[in-house]
């Protein structure tokens, strides 16, 4: 396993359409494994926030970079 961190945001389908400088980023640390494609990242964003209840598929990547 590899620790990346990641800048996402978090866009609900009823954000579809709004401008995403008005949608917050968010960075943090997580654990994924060697060469993780972007939907590997979603489900460790989401495993990471599991207490909130995350969709993958609404997690949108920005940035990654690994931590080691």
């Amino acid at each position: 396993m590899t620790e990346y961190y990641v800048t996402f945001r978090h866009i609900l389908p009823v954000m579809m359409f709004t401008p995403l400088y008005l949608i917050p980023s968010q960075t943090m640390r997580v654990e994924a494994k060697e060469n993780a494609t972007e939907y590997d990242l979603q489900l460790a964003v989401c495993n990471e926030l599991a207490n909130l209840n995350y969709d993958p598929y609404h997690i949108r990547i920005e940035k990654t970079q690994q931590a080691n």
